[in-house]
């Protein structure tokens, strides 16, 4: 019986180790573009082409009754930075939503800023479904029939872009908790919306970095960039933009970074304002992090997520650097508008190393976005100590089998205070007085062969 309650704690321990380090996402499959099989789980298919990454969201028909029940689905962009969704009327390179087919209730006029235009037009009332139990559109969205400026392109072919965020009435698009995550492929072809936190898709559950934001996903951060020894004062929103295909700082705050990274053996040349060209003889794993400090939050920008090709292990000789100096005064995909000058954009290449996580506010918990290592960030993660607990486990084992082996061995240790009649120490002889036996087994023995030569003589 004790042999066999060995065996069972063994492989209970084992079964139990193995299940946690499935949970922690080492042996995991992961199910790219696939619709979810249980009801609590909503993953929802994101996709890219020259549109940018989107999403498909089921647009509903809600016009006189003999036109029938209608829906269909069109692309849409993913805006992570804004609780404002914009369908377009003539804006842009935006596909014409078509107020003739689907919901459109248009009133009040509005204006909003956008990270990379402006827009104007009215607001109008709309149906849209990204997931039927998880997210619908059900706050009011912005009809635009103008945006500017003129010449950026932006939004090409899209249907418009939803506001992920939940200021305002736009809490109501989520249908349950206010949570969603992005997990990117590291392609950057595809990835996954998840209309939940996760942790099969991060490879510890100990964050990286958890920064406090608006209803919007906006963060303030006052600290400063760090590179190694180097450091300067910062004070600038933060966003996350899943279609930016490059890092965008400030252009003070670029120009800075580029010096810096000079004392590191990289010299930009020519235009270096967006994607420089630079001269680099090394490694690019032995470049250091840009850290973004905000108090106690560090925000690690690796040389994997900064440099084009990074994941590359031999030595180079030049390298392009995915980032860009943004402003009001840059053009193409440099350019923010007014509202958005003072930002640092995260990209795409951010969010396919860091699992990120949105999360609206709880009785305990303030707005925010956390952000994980993925199965396939070349990363220094979180120290990982579970080599030492299954040493522990195993050596406890070890001395719980010895114990339970000495215990059905049968085997019992003397009492010291055993009585006289059941003691083995104990020995009666003529006399009626016990005799201790270390004491009197010389004696016994002597008068048992005397007894017994006696008995012989006789004979």
């Amino acid at each position: 019986m004790c042999r066999f309650l060995t065996f069972l704690f063994t492989i209970l321990f084992f079964v139990n180790t193995l299940a946690s380090i499935t949970k922690n996402g080492s042996i995991i499959n992961y199910p790219f573009l696939s619709k979810p099989q249980g009801s609590n789980t909503s993953v929802v298919s994101i996709r890219k082409d020259e549109r940018g990454f989107f999403v498909e969201a089921d647009f509903i028909y809600d016009g006189p009754e003999e036109a029938g029940d209608q829906q269909k689905a069109y692309p849409v962009l993913l805006g992570l930075y804004t609780s404002q969704t914009l369908l377009a009327s003539t804006c842009s390179k935006f596909s014409h939503y078509d107020c003739d087919s689907f919901s459109c209730y248009p009133f009040d006029e509005t204006a909003i800023s956008y990270p990379y235009f402006t827009a104007k037009g009215v607001y109008a009332t709309a149906l849209a479904y990204v997931d039927y139990s998880r997210w619908r559109l059900s706050s009011d969205a912005i009809l635009a029939d103008s945006c500017g400026p003129e010449g950026v392109s932006f939004g090409s072919g899209a249907y418009g872009i939803l506001g992920m965020g939940i200021d305002g009435d736009s809490d109501y698009n989520f249908i349950g908790s206010s949570v969603f995550s992005i997990y990117l492929k590291e392609d950057l072809l595809s990835g996954l919306l998840i209309f939940k936190k996760d942790m099969s898709y991060a490879t510890s559950s100990i964050p990286v970095a958890v920064i406090l934001t608006d209803k919007n996903w906006q963060a303030q951060m006052n600290g400063k960039i760090q590179i190694e020894q180097y450091e300067y004062s910062i004070s600038s929103k933060l966003i996350f933009d899943i279609n930016a295909d490059a890092i965008g700082f400030p252009s003070d705050q670029y120009f800075t970074i580029l010096e810096n990274l000079s004392n590191f053996g990289v010299f930009c040349k020519g235009d270096t304002s967006s994607r420089p060209n630079c001269d680099y003889n090394g490694n690019i794993s032995d470049l250091p992090n840009i850290n973004l400090i905000n108090g106690t939050v560090r925000i690690p920008i690796a040389p994997q997520i900064y440099v084009q090709d990074g994941g590359n292990t031999e030595n180079v000789t030049s390298i392009v650097l995915d980032m860009r100096a943004i402003g009001t005064n840059y053009s193409e995909k440099a350019f923010v508008t007014d509202d958005f000058s003072n930002t640092i954009i995260l990209d795409a290449k951010f969010m396919s190393y860091y699992y990120t996580v949105f999360e609206g506010a709880t009785n305990k918990t303030s707005d925010k976005v956390t952000i994980y290592y993925t199965d396939y960030s070349p990363h220094n993660p979180p120290k990982d100590y579970t080599w030492i607990y299954v040493l522990i486990a195993v050596t406890i084992i070890m001395i719980l089998g010895f114990v339970f082996r000495h215990f059905c061995s049968g085997k019992k240790i003397p009492s010291k205070n055993t009585s006289p009649e059941k003691s083995p120490l104990i020995h009666s002889g003529e006399h009626n007085i016990p005799v201790i036996v270390e004491e009197t087994i010389p004696v016994i023995i002597e008068r048992s062969e005397y007894s017994e030569s006696q008995n012989s003589s006789c004979k």
